[in-house]
């Protein structure tokens, strides 16, 4: 079964040393995702997640503490 793609849009206004600390940090977190992460005009960070036909051992709550996490 293939993996899931976890997709994260990030404020445009982000620094861009920041953008590609964030990116790096989150793709090592998701191994069992397809990470693709971007800068989008939008206010706040959202998430969206597709192929997911199976239920996954993370909850999307869990994924947001991981991703909110140091």
């Amino acid at each position: 079964m293939s993996k899931p793609i976890f997709i994260i849009r990030v404020p445009d206004d982000i620094i861009l040393d920041e953008f590609h600390i964030f990116s790096k940090r989150i793709i090592k977190k998701l191994t069992d995702y397809h990470v693709i992460v971007m800068m989008a005009d939008v206010m706040e960070t959202e998430f969206e997640c597709f192929n997911c036909d199976y239920v996954a051992d993370v909850s999307f709550e869990e994924l947001k503490i991981i991703l909110n996490e140091d």
